[in-house]
């Protein structure tokens, strides 16, 4: 299997854990994923979302922004960034 299939592998196991509220899993399988295959923008995205429901706000809005480097045309993290201001007040 090679890096790319495994991350994915990792990436399906962390939405499936996002699925059932526990994103603190799911960041460790996303996280995994980026180490495996750090171009995938979906991967950040997601875990910035994870991030987001765990309060760590910092952390998701890096993860948002790293998405968009890769992926400028990612709607969801656009999105997704002006939400995490939101609920940090920023």
């Amino acid at each position: 299997m090679g890096n790319k299939e495994e991350a994915q592998m990792h990436f399906e196991r962390g939405m499936s854990l996002y699925s059932r509220n526990r994103y603190s899993e799911a960041v460790t399988e996303f996280s995994e994923a980026i180490r495996l295959y750090p171009d995938g923008a979906g991967v950040y995205c997601n875990r910035g979302t994870a991030y987001g429901q765990l309060g760590r706000y910092s952390e998701a809005i890096a993860d948002f922004e790293k998405a968009l480097q890769l992926d400028p045309s990612n709607d969801d993290c656009i999105h997704n960034i002006a939400i995490t201001k939101r609920a940090r007040g920023w």
